[in-house]
């Protein structure tokens, strides 16, 4: 048994501090396991930008996400969104997923945001808020709710972070821009 579960106190001085210069910040072994209160707090928090690429179920996860996006849009802050294309899931919860999605976010193109669907399959999931970033990587065979989730920090020289950013960046390259004329078909 490990020492800080008979004795708590002791926790604080055992547990590691995050330093301005690490690139990882956290990790859990899956999205259950990220405390709630993260989502929310990161993208009100916001100042320059959030892009949402594939599904966390943000709109589970953050109240009245639509209106949160429609808001930052206005006060400035670049919004984009990759939606998973619902013709290319590979199994019926990403299908319904990928329709959930079409039904949530299209709509905010009318408010500033940039909405895009992407043509092939996303395994990853990445939530950029301004220098946070927030990984899923699909695991073979398991459920995306049971892949590992982590947190990084951009960093000029992290590559970590800086694998996930080009990956962000060559899917936004091929995604699909949705405009306020397309709607969403399921």
């Amino acid at each position: 048994m490990d020492v800080t579960y008979l004795w708590p106190a002791i926790h604080d001085n055992r547990a590691s501090k995050i330093a301005g210069t690490d690139e990882l910040t956290a990790c859990w072994p899956g999205r259950a396991a990220v405390p709630g209160e993260l989502w929310p707090r990161l993208l009100s928090e916001a100042a320059r930008r959030i892009t949402i690429m594939g599904d966390f179920g943000l709109p589970g996860l953050v109240c009245d996400l639509p209106r949160l996006l429609a808001d930052k849009a206005a006060e400035g802050v670049q919004i984009r969104v990759i939606l998973a294309d619902p013709h290319t899931a590979t199994n019926p919860i990403d299908t319904a997923r990928a329709i959930e999605a079409e039904a949530i976010f299209p709509p905010l193109v009318d408010h500033g945001v940039t909405v895009a669907r992407y043509p092939g399959h996303l395994a990853t999931t990445i939530l950029r808020v301004d220098d946070d970033l927030i990984v899923r990587t699909g695991i073979d065979g398991y459920p995306a709710a049971f892949a590992p989730v982590i947190h990084l920090r951009a960093l000029s020289g992290g590559p970590l972070s800086r694998l996930y950013l080009t990956s962000l960046d060559t899917i936004t390259e091929t995604a699909m821009p949705i405009t306020s004329t397309m709607r969403a078909v399921a």
